[in-house]
């Protein structure tokens, strides 16, 4: 990626939830920063600095760029000066030409990636919770089928869950699902019941270690596995996916949901992306995808976890 820096100082206080109007640097506008991200804001003199989106958000107008202050993020003073890191999109260093760093105009590296998922096994209704009576808040025993003997669920690819329950007045209670991304990182995700139609969450866990409820349950727990399979690379939109294989063949179904780069929380979406493929996985059908890949480093933001 490469930069640009606003150098201002603040004529009020920047407050939790308040908004500052920044003017664009010289020579870009809304679509030089597309598919950016890892943008920063660093203070003067204290040289504190806040990243997107933890502690803020852009938007990205037609004449000024919106920077929203996160609602936990601390009050900065009136007059305090600052510097707002702007990023594009791109990864590789300059090119030389006769011994002079220069940079092709309104284009970035790109590297493609070939993902694959392997033939994903056909997704586990009950797989994590096999109809189990929830009768508190604690931690909810999983005694699915993909349930290790640590009672652990070690998932074949990462992918979503799915919640129900076997009554029909269950709407009200949530599920608290913890784990980890295939790279470690520990993640949860709160999944709200709709009685007995079956809710599937938008992130894609490899593991699932732990569950639990908001409260009780008239009726019984299932939850399992669904059809959305994770990317292992950031997918900035959905059309950075080139090319999408089913067993071999190329198809263009399916539902494509790029990495969620907003502020985490328990109900955002996935931080690298997710396709849900029109054949549903069954453990035969191969599938794989090219991906355009802005930014090779950069495997999502970082990852919401519930406090427990």
């Amino acid at each position: 990626m490469s930069r640009h820096l606003v150098q201002a100082s603040l004529a009020t206080a920047l407050a939790a939830s308040g908004t500052l109007a920044v003017a664009y640097p010289s020579g870009t506008s809304a679509g030089t920063f597309v598919g950016a991200v890892g943008h920063r804001f660093v203070t003067n003199p204290a040289n504190d600095v806040f990243k997107a989106p933890d502690h803020f958000t852009l938007a990205f107008g037609a004449s000024s760029i919106t920077l929203t202050w996160g609602s936990a993020s601390p009050t900065i003073p009136a007059g305090t000066a600052y510097v707002l890191q702007l990023e594009t999109a791109g990864a590789g260093p300059m090119v030389t030409d006769d011994n002079v760093l220069v940079r092709p105009l309104r284009s970035a590296d790109l590297a493609s990636k070939f993902v694959n998922f392997g033939a994903p096994i056909a997704a586990d209704a009950d797989g994590l919770v096999a109809t189990l009576a929830v009768a508190d808040t604690d931690d909810i025993v999983m005694d699915g089928d993909l349930v290790g003997d640590d009672g652990i669920a070690v998932l074949d690819v990462p992918r979503n869950i799915s919640v129900d329950s076997d009554s029909t007045v269950d709407t009200t209670q949530s599920i608290d699902v913890w784990g980890e991304d295939e790279y470690g990182n520990e993640m949860s995700e709160t999944i709200a019941l709709n009685g007995t139609t079956a809710v599937v969450g938008d992130k894609a866990f490899k593991t699932v270690t732990r569950m639990n409820a908001s409260a009780a349950l008239t009726g019984n727990l299932i939850a399992g596995t669904g059809t959305k399979l994770g990317f292992p690379v950031f997918v900035p939109f959905s059309g950075a996916v080139r090319t999408r294989y089913e067993s071999g063949s190329v198809v263009t179904n399916g539902t494509l949901v790029a990495g969620d780069t907003g502020a985490q929380s328990a109900t955002s979406g996935d931080v690298r992306g997710t396709w849900a493929p029109n054949t549903a996985p069954d453990g035969t059908v191969t599938y794989s995808a090219v991906v355009d890949v802005m930014d090779p480093a950069f495997l999502g933001v970082d990852q919401y976890v519930k406090d427990e």
